[in-house]
């Protein structure tokens, strides 16, 4: 048996307050960029970019 993962990251900058930021952008960052990951094969990481955080 093979197993395989695909991987969505996002990085938080230090100087962002995580009490305050809103946790669901970036978890729907990640979100974005663990199905860009899908699409590009097995055992891929990608990392959310700027794009990830629109809500248009």
């Amino acid at each position: 048996m093979n197993v395989s993962a695909s991987i969505g990251a996002c990085f938080l900058s230090s100087a962002i307050d995580t009490n305050h930021a809103d946790m669901n952008a970036v978890l729907r960052a990640a979100d974005r960029a663990m199905y860009r990951a899908k699409s590009l094969g097995k055992g891929k990481t990608v990392f959310a970019e700027a794009r990830d955080f629109d809500t248009h």
